[in-house]
């Protein structure tokens, strides 16, 4: 576990998150190891100004660039997550489309944009 410093609800991993004041969160890290045949994604926080769901929080998929989210629904997530079931929530906005990150033991876990393809 690691405690991660919060500014606002919408710059930090739990898309859950209701409190507009500083706090601490306790962020799950992952212990299990590295699954092989599972697509690991590189992910990163959106810039405020270009975040094309500026009231979600969510991770923007950075690499593999070619990867298809709706063709391997099991992913590794680097920052604690581990692996993780990736479902569609049929959002789109400015070529960027929006995706659930779940758990089997704790459900929704944060989300990721990814850029759609052309």
């Amino acid at each position: 576990m690691a405690f991660i410093h919060v500014k606002h609800h919408l710059v930090f991993p739990n898309p859950l998150c209701d409190i507009h004041s500083l706090h601490d969160y306790l962020h799950p890290q992952n212990t299990e190891p590295i699954p092989e045949g599972i697509p690991h994604l590189a992910i990163e926080w959106f810039q405020k100004h270009d975040n094309p769901f500026p009231t979600t929080n969510c991770w923007k998929v950075v690499a593999p660039t070619n990867f298809d989210p709706v063709g391997e629904p099991w992913v590794y997530l680097p920052e604690g997550y581990g692996k993780v079931w990736i479902q569609d929530r049929y959002e789109n906005a400015n070529g960027w489309r929006l995706f659930k990150a779940l758990t089997d033991e704790d459900g929704l876990i944060t989300q990721l944009a990814f850029h759609e393809q052309q």
